[in-house]
């Protein structure tokens, strides 16, 4: 997919030859960041990215959601840490020691 002139995406593309300076800095900014991206993730999250065209709005995003998880799933995880630190407590039998290591599990 590309852009047209109103920011639309389109899948008709414009010839390069009649690029103006600033779609042409865009595309060399584009490429190097998706050939940055395809350089720096490991073999399986290149397979998710690897037919991607552009580098913000396909690759990135799917890197992103790849490494954090949906907001569901944020969500989900925010909310048991939240209650594993609510009920974190020494217990009586417990020495620091053994309640330290505990903590940091």
């Amino acid at each position: 997919m590309a852009l047209d002139a109103d920011g639309n995406r389109t899948t008709v593309l414009k010839p390069k030859e009649e690029w103006t300076i600033a779609e042409d800095e865009l595309a060399l900014g584009n490429s190097k960041a998706l050939n940055a991206l395809f350089n720096e993730v490991d073999k399986n999250m290149f397979r998710l990215i690897k037919q991607c065209i552009v580098a913000k709005d396909d690759a990135w995003e799917i890197l992103k959601t790849a490494h954090e998880g949906t907001s569901k799933v944020k969500s989900s995880r925010l909310q048991l840490l939240t209650t594993k630190f609510e009920n974190l407590k020494m217990r009586e039998d417990e020495n620091i020691q053994d309640y330290y290591m505990n903590v940091n599990i």
